[in-house]
């Protein structure tokens, strides 16, 4: 029973949006960079933006779990991979297109990030009326 709900929170409508969304701008970036420099789209390209799709929304998630258990935590927690992810993308790419990529990747994760802090301080506030 345990294992399905861990399975349920896993894959939930707002995960598979997250990896969806994250997985088109990652494509997107690599076809745009190589229209305008000419450094290749193939299977590399590809694999990439899979592994960051897939990497980023599994962090967002264990961020997520963090903040259910302790709010503060999990945003300083959610935010430093953030941070992290954009330091490592402007280490090897800088342009237009690396700062709308970033500034997306960035809001949607602090979209995400936010939705569950302030579910979390309303659930904990319910609690304190009961």
């Amino acid at each position: 029973m345990k294992e399905e709900k861990n399975l349920e929170n896993l894959i939930d409508k707002n995960n598979i949006i997250l990896f969806l969304s994250i997985l088109i701008i990652s494509f997107s970036f690599f076809f745009f960079l190589n229209s305008k420099t000419g450094i290749g789209f193939g299977i590399t390209e590809i694999l990439f933006s899979i592994a960051i799709s897939i990497f980023a929304t599994f962090s967002l998630i264990w961020s997520r779990s963090i903040i259910s258990k302790n709010k503060y935590l999990g945003i300083i927690v959610g935010l430093l991979l953030v941070v992290l992810f954009e330091y490592s993308l402007y280490n090897k790419y800088s342009g237009l297109y690396t700062n709308f990529f970033a500034i997306t990747i960035f809001t949607i994760c602090f979209i995400y990030l936010g939705k569950y802090f302030l579910n979390s301080k309303r659930i904990e506030l319910n609690q304190k009326n009961k």
